[in-house]
């Protein structure tokens, strides 16, 4: 322990001087010779009771013990003060202290959140419809593309409270959502760029690019003659309508390539548009069908004939499934199946299979993997009761009858999804004699049984 300074020292001996001098001045009745403090601390007096035989009025001793006390009091109270200084500067050991946490009381644990509409695979047996419920959009004439990344992108239906949009389907959840907010049109024609984003066209000209990640959408083209696009493998992007244009992205311009022709004067925009391979192009309406040369910016004839398409699907490298509407007066509602090969440039009946039209552009049927078909039938008049649905094996003519769907499906647009299942859309017709387009605004899940995966 550190040595008491002077300073503490003088400090102490001078407020006893003090209270000593208070005190015996107060008592004093004769004149008495005191020691100074510097006398003291100089060493001419012994002791700091300095005063010898004075005649005072009380007993010196006893003063003398009460100073001696209050100066070791103080001298006491200077060492701990000096003491606490001289520990809290030195490197005194850390004090561990120990706190017990108590453990929280055990919880009940949170379920996880489930989707309502969460619709595994493995729930569905064969021929298993699942109502979905409400779509984002009334959708009465919907058309529809798997996405890359597996999801549903849907055009053709509006929405009280979201106007003009593109639907999303997620299989993973099977539940629909907005893509993006599109300007009022009626949306027809569908496409995924290698970028992500979608290409749009309407049956009054407009041509639009939505971006799925942002909700936006950009306007190329606002009027004019419709135009059917598609995306070559090349990357370069066709427009058909009476002629054939190539659209830059980029610039956003669109460039006349070549004039279409045909046998009448004006040439409707296409049903059927399909890259056949080599930059060869079905492009098809209901009035005629040619292949246009990509390379030579050309078209020809389709297999020396001109047959009338309304949807085609590719089953194979050389291989396609077209529907060819019949002459007026012969069912007009439903199409005759045929098969293309593109190798030899022939088309083949197959035998005993009609499609139902989806107005003019577009069939009630969705194309399964290993050359199978499925296909909504139509009711025999309009309110009528559904009659259900078939899946057709392009390859044996076998057909598996398949339960009607739980909604009110005319003209419906099924999607084969790339996990076996098929989504159903939309509800058109029906507006004579019973509700007008009852279900637009409803979906449902079907599945065939053996999961196979569709060609898409």
């Amino acid at each position: 322990m550190r040595h008491l300074s002077d300073d503490v020292l003088d400090g102490a001996l001078r407020m006893a001087a003090t209270r000593l001098r208070d005190q015996e001045i107060a008592r004093a009745d004769t004149d008495e010779a005191w020691a100074t403090l510097d006398e003291v601390r100089a060493g001419t007096s012994d002791s700091i009771d300095i005063v010898d035989g004075a005649d005072h009025p009380r007993d010196r001793t006893a003063d003398r013990w009460r100073l001696i006390a209050a100066c070791g009091l103080l001298l006491i109270g200077s060492v701990v003060a000096l003491s606490l200084i001289d520990r809290n500067e030195a490197d005194a050991p850390a004090v561990t202290i120990e706190i017990t946490t108590p453990p929280p009381a055990p919880s009940t644990p949170t379920p996880p959140t489930t989707s309502a509409k969460s619709v595994p695979l493995e729930s569905f047996g064969d021929g298993a419809w699942w109502p979905l419920g409400s779509t984002v959009a009334s959708c009465p004439m919907c058309s529809g593309i798997v996405l890359d990344d597996g999801r549903v992108a849907i055009i053709g239906g509006t929405s009280a409270t979201q106007g003009v949009v593109v639907q999303l389907f997620d299989p993973a959840t099977a539940e629909f959502s907005v893509g993006a907010r599109l300007p009022n049109e009626a949306w027809r024609w569908i496409v995924e760029l290698d970028d992500g984003r979608i290409l749009l066209s309407g049956w009054n000209g407009q041509i639009a690019i939505a971006d799925l990640d942002d909700g936006s959408s950009d306007v190329i083209r606002s009027s004019g003659e419709p135009l059917a696009p598609i995306q070559l493998a090349d990357g370069r992007v066709l427009l058909f309508g009476s002629s054939a244009s190539e659209l830059d992205l980029v610039t956003k311009q669109i460039t006349r390539l070549a004039e279409r022709g045909g046998s009448r004067p004006t040439v409707d925009a296409p049903t059927a548009l399909v890259e056949l391979g080599n930059g060869d192009v079905l492009v098809a309406d209901n009035t005629l069908s040619k292949i246009f040369d990509a390379e030579t910016e050309t078209f020809r004839w389709l297999a020396n004939q001109a047959p009338p398409i309304s949807w085609v699907r590719r089953l194979d490298d050389d291989r396609y499934l077209v529907a060819r509407p019949r002459p007026p007066g012969e069912r007009a509602s439903f199409a005759d199946a045929l098969i293309y090969d593109h190798t030899t440039g022939t088309l083949t009946d197959v035998a005993g299979l009609e499609l139902p039209l989806v107005g003019d552009s577009g069939v009630s049927a969705a194309l399964l993997g290993e050359g199978r078909l499925f296909v909504i039938r139509q009711p025999a008049q309009p309110g009528g009761p559904n009659p259900g649905a078939a899946v057709y094996d392009l390859d044996t003519g076998v057909v598996q009858e398949v339960d009607a769907p739980t909604g009110r499906r005319t003209w419906a647009q099924p999607i084969a999804l790339p996990d076996g299942r098929i989504l159903i859309v939309g509800n058109y017709g029906c507006n004579v004699g019973c509700e007008v387009n009852p279900d637009a605004d409803t979906a449902e899940l079907f599945a065939v049984g053996d999961p196979s995966l569709p060609d898409n």
